[in-house]
């Protein structure tokens, strides 16, 4: 069979013609010092932005002394991928891949951000044309292209633990920013919050986005950002915790999600799979604390049971077990469960693990075999017919859907 060799450049060139079969993904040529090569997109404005958030002389700074493909975020979750190349040592091209967004981002978002950044009303309408013309990548996916394109560039075959992410400020300049920001707002907007949590308020994307404007989380002395991400997310998980009681549901519930998040935290490797498990944590809250505040009405005995259910559902759950629990007979308790819940306990039951099924699938890389045996499927086709009925589609086509937003 005859092969072919190509150099660095031919299969970097090759890479990034791939990369536009599927969604317009641009790619841009940047020699040493940050000037700007070449590139397959006509917006230049794009390149401006580049610079603007600081992403570029980030990316300059970075590769004067390291090697491994960096990742460069900006507000709104748009992203960059920068991979170096060197020939003998000597630094010869930047090669980046980008802007992409992480999440779906609605129109008013964009529009907000154009208000945010004081953008000239000469051309705001095409600043927020650019932004709504960037393919939506998850960060998964986005990782793999940049251990892709290093490979390229380099012929080094890295892992995903290998790529490293930009960092905030020294530590100097951050303690500046910190003493002029407005601890108050930043209070305020923490309240405002965990205000969502206590009213069972689902309504929350305007609060928390202007959360996350006025604070990153807690800052902790480490060079390695998922670290500092763990740190900020437990502490936000304990937040929310505690807001939740407060907005009604049990202590022994409240815990109980929490500790589960916290475990579930610890098998994260990178910063995306945390930011998707602390939206469902919020969100998981929040509609407890909903359900709970809906369920006023339900008998002490119901709501205990229903309870029960919610925190059990990764372990085998019988009608006797439940019945014995809050003292009824089998046919006493499916009888008042079915009149007060609208639904019977088999089918509550299938329907809770339906929905601690759709965070697995976003947040782990748990096989679906795997999944169905934890939430006590009798199998893989049973928990994907269950599945199907309720959510509309196959297990693996919503993990696929999830993972390109």
């Amino acid at each position: 069979m005859e092969t072919f060799a190509f150099d660095s450049n031919e299969k970097i060139h090759l890479f990034k013609e791939l990369l536009t079969c599927d969604s317009t993904i641009f790619s841009w040529t940047y020699d040493a010092a940050g000037e700007l090569l070449d590139t397959n997109c006509e917006h230049l404005a794009l390149d401006k932005i580049f610079s603007a958030t600081g992403c570029k002389e980030y990316m300059v700074n970075y590769a004067r002394t390291m090697t491994a493909p960096l990742l460069l975020s900006a507000p709104l979750g748009i992203m960059w991928c920068a991979v170096i190349q060197r020939i003998d040592g000597v630094l010869l091209r930047l090669h980046v891949i980008g802007p992409v967004f992480n999440t779906e981002i609605p129109s008013i978002g964009i529009r907000k951000a154009a208000d945010r950044y004081n953008i000239p009303l000469s051309w705001r309408s095409g600043f927020i044309h650019l932004l709504q013309i960037l393919p939506v990548i998850s960060s998964t996916l986005f990782f793999q292209y940049a251990i892709m394109l290093h490979y390229c560039a380099t012929g080094e075959k890295l892992s995903r633990s290998d790529i490293q992410f930009q960092q905030a400020a020294n530590p100097r300049e951050s303690n500046h920013i910190s003493s002029t920001k407005d601890r108050r707002q930043v209070y305020q907007a923490e309240q405002a919050i965990l205000q969502n949590v206590r009213a069972g308020n689902p309504d929350y994307s305007d609060v928390l986005e202007q959360a996350n404007l006025l604070s990153n989380g807690v800052h902790i002395s480490t060079e390695n950002p998922v670290n500092q991400a763990k740190t900020s997310l437990i502490v936000f998980i304990s937040l929310c915790s505690r807001a939740a009681i407060e907005g009604g549901l049990s202590p022994e519930a409240a815990y109980s999600v929490g500790d589960r998040y916290i475990q579930d935290l610890f098998r994260c490797d990178t910063i995306s799979e945390l930011r998707t498990l602390s939206h469902n944590m919020y969100e998981d809250f929040i509609e407890r604390v909903r359900k709970c505040k809906a369920a006023s009405n339900l008998s002490i005995q119901i709501r205990s049971c229903r309870d029960y259910i919610d925190m059990h559902l990764e372990e085998p759950l019988d009608l006797k077990g439940l019945a014995d629990r809050v003292g009824y007979t089998e046919y006493y308790l499916s009888r008042k469960f079915k009149q007060e819940m609208n639904i019977s306990i088999g089918g509550y039951i299938r329907q809770a693990r339906v929905e601690r099924a759709k965070v697995l699938l976003t947040t782990t890389d748990l096989s679906i075999a795997d999944i169905a045996e934890r939430l006590q499927f009798s199998s893989s086709s049973h928990f994907s017919d269950s599945f199907r009925r309720l959510v509309n589609v196959l297990p693996q086509a919503y993990r696929r859907e999830h993972l390109r937003m």
